[in-house]
């Protein structure tokens, strides 16, 4: 990781302001996690992160594009996506299981601001709104990546809903 690229309050609001898991926050909420996130900077064919690495925080890229790949049984790679600019990434470790689901790197050099798993649920805490949100984006970003990995996230959608049900 590079030293970061010193990004603005305000760009860093109007980044989490155009995902729609963020949509239901209040401008206050929005300000708040601004202040607490940090900004990181990849060069390229840096990996962010591994399949079955623990995963911490997820990435909001800012600029440049990053790739996400995983493991086939026979050991050869696929790309599952690639990413760029206001596109969140790592966030299913965050709720499904602690592990890494897939391999990221950067394919250019890449800026983003990495969210804590702490920060990211204290949000979510109090916004029923939001984790509604989050359950669908896990739902559908596991539809993308396969039925095995469905199965385990449609088990954490399923807890999400219940624990925070209200």
């Amino acid at each position: 990781m590079n030293p970061a690229v010193a990004l603005t309050h305000e760009t860093i609001v109007d980044l989490l302001a155009g995902l729609d898991l963020f949509a239901s926050l209040s401008d206050e909420e929005l300000a708040e996690l601004a202040g607490k996130v940090d900004t990181v900077s990849w060069d390229p064919a840096t990996t962010v992160f591994s399949e079955g690495d623990t995963g911490e925080s997820c990435y909001v890229i800012n600029s440049g594009f990053v790739k996400l790949t995983r493991r086939l049984v026979d050991g050869s790679p696929i790309t599952l996506a690639q990413v760029g600019q206001g596109g969140l990434v790592g966030e299913l470790a965050l709720f499904a299981s602690d592990r890494r689901s897939a391999t990221m790197q950067a394919v250019e050099p890449t800026t983003a601001v990495a969210i804590s798993r702490q920060d990211l649920m204290a949000i979510l805490e109090g916004n029923a709104q939001a984790v509604t949100r989050t359950a669908e984006r896990l739902q559908t970003t596991a539809e993308q990546t396969g039925k095995g990995i469905q199965d385990s996230f449609s088990e954490a959608v399923t807890k999400m809903r219940e624990v925070y049900a209200a």
